[in-house]
């Protein structure tokens, strides 16, 4: 099955109205055989699905979407590729497909990579706190997309995935309270994952300083989203952080309260 895949319906956001069903989806990775990728997406009557990883992870796990759904590469935070092209190398996660863990694990880290780990993630978030103008473009490719579903993800679901999908519950005027619970699930919902991710990485590894750094790594942590937002809170009202740095103008974001509020 398709990890950390949900939808965010059902929150209440501005003036007392909930979030549609049934139109706004998120997960993680979707390089399944077209068989199975066609019988996962089929019930949710997708038209779009962002893909928001870098070229070289798109590459590496390519995927074919079924017909009808069209497909749009957005990397989220091209300043980061060459970090992420190293945590890349340094940590080949195990194939989501496979329900074995794999024997080969990297059995020892270079002193680059670790130096590239440390720290990595919030980083990465503050990155896409402060340059949000990628998820601001893809929220106007939604809305040009009518009343139809869409579906935007990474590898695991979690952070970029998680970031946009924070930055649209706020334009929808969904409570921090909820906006933050919906990218913490990504814990529970990557449960199993975690656990498997985690054997596979840190077998032969006894350091337990890079066991804990690569758990981090792993999971979400309210830390992590508090990177972003705190860009957004050097803004009086989301909404002006939205227009000044999303490019959100007045009309994209009534247009989107419309569209996914009732």
């Amino acid at each position: 099955m398709i990890v950390n895949l949900r939808e965010l319906g059902g929150y209440k956001g501005k003036d007392g109205k909930q979030v549609k069903g049934g139109m706004l989806f998120r997960s993680g990775n979707l390089s399944f055989p077209d068989e199975d990728l066609t019988k996962y997406l089929e019930p949710l009557t997708l038209s779009v699905v962002f893909d928001l990883r870098t070229a070289d992870e798109a590459g590496r796990e390519a995927y074919s979407l079924p017909d009808g759904i069209d497909y749009r590469h957005r990397p989220a935070v091209p300043s980061m590729d060459g970090d992420m092209r190293a945590l890349n190398m340094a940590f080949p996660f195990p194939d989501q497909a496979d329900e074995e863990v794999q024997e080969t694990v990297p059995l020892s880290i270079p002193a680059e990579y670790l130096a590239v780990l440390g720290g990595f993630l919030p980083r990465f978030y503050s990155d896409m706190g402060e340059n949000p103008e990628i998820f601001g473009g893809i929220i106007r490719e939604i809305l040009e997309n009518g009343e139809k579903a869409v579906l935007f993800h990474c590898s695991a679901g979690k952070d970029r995935t998680g970031i946009l999908a924070a930055l649209i519950l706020s334009s929808l005027g969904v409570a921090w309270e909820d906006i933050r619970n919906n990218y913490l699930l990504s814990n529970h919902y990557r449960k199993e994952a975690i656990q498997r991710e985690m054997q596979f990485l840190t077998k032969g590894i006894s350091d337990p300083e890079i066991v804990a750094m690569i758990r981090d790594m792993l999971v979400v942590k309210e830390e992590y989203l508090e990177e972003t937002f705190n860009h957004v809170r050097a803004y009086p009202h989301f909404d002006d952080y939205a227009k000044e740095r999303m490019n959100l103008d007045s009309h994209d974001l009534l247009a989107l309260r419309e569209r996914y509020l009732e």
